[in-house]
């Protein structure tokens, strides 16, 4: 398992990765999972707390609490 950890403005996110799924332990907020490789542009319909990643690439999550984007 592999786990990257982010602290912005007293919130914590991370990403979690086992096998071919990522996870962010982030609640109560709005998910969008974005493909680093292809400029940053969002992946269409991966709005969950768990991506399954089906190729080689990079990812990261987009969090959205209340009104503030990370």
């Amino acid at each position: 398992m592999t786990r990257w950890s982010s602290y912005i403005t007293n919130l914590k996110i991370t990403i979690t990765r086992e096998e071919n799924t990522l996870t962010t332990d982030t609640n109560n907020v709005t998910y969008q999972w974005v493909d680093c490789n292809n400029s940053n542009a969002f992946i269409d319909s991966e709005t969950n707390k768990n991506f399954n990643v089906t190729g080689i690439g990079a990812y990261t999550v987009q969090i959205q609490q209340l009104e503030i984007v990370y």
